[in-house]
């Protein structure tokens, strides 16, 4: 848990009173190195409507979005750092600009405030996810030509491909859920 404490002022000119601390956030769960926080969830829920994808972890809107969180953070951490699951810049760029033109320009400026996100916050979480989707895209593909099948997005035998994969991730990788009672 996120906890701020400091002083406020009673009346001008006296001296400050210690101020009652206040959760500010709280840490949902870690997986491998990244923190979820509770400011992510809430936000994974409002971008997964402006953002919405065919590709699970996104396209699982059903599922809790802690989940779709963990499921990502796990795909994240697979993907690495190798290039093919790169988005370049440009399609990074055009995906900001559909979110941006979906509700029109007040509307996606509202949003960012709301958020404490700039354009490079905002663009760095669309590359986050289009990562993930390449990835899944990919693993799932590969999965299905190994055994003389072809498998497109959305189609049948998609989902349950999908489960065999996170759960094989997920049983290689560190995930700690960090149970937090209400302040």
């Amino acid at each position: 848990m996120l906890v701020v404490a400091g002083v406020r002022a009673e009346e001008p000119g006296m001296p400050p009173v210690p101020a009652a601390p206040q959760t500010v956030d709280a840490v949902v769960c870690v997986v491998g190195d990244r923190v979820i926080t509770q400011s992510d969830v809430v936000l994974e829920d409002a971008l997964s409507v402006r953002d919405p994808s065919s590709v699970p972890p996104w396209s699982r809107r059903a599922r809790p979005a802690s989940e779709r969180l963990v499921d990502a953070a796990v795909l994240r951490l697979a993907a690495g750092d190798v290039s093919v699951y790169r988005p370049s810049e440009v399609d990074v760029l055009a995906r900001v600009e559909r979110l941006r033109t979906r509700e029109g320009p007040a509307a996606a400026m509202a949003f960012l405030a709301r958020w404490g996100l700039d354009e490079g916050g905002l663009q760095a979480l669309v590359y986050r996810r289009m990562v993930v989707e390449r990835f899944v895209v990919r693993a799932l593909s590969t999965r299905a030509a190994a055994s003389g099948r072809r498998l497109e997005v959305g189609a049948e035998g998609w989902d349950a491909e999908y489960d065999a994969l996170i759960a094989e991730l997920r049983a290689r990788t560190a995930i700690r859920v960090v149970r937090t009672e209400a302040p």
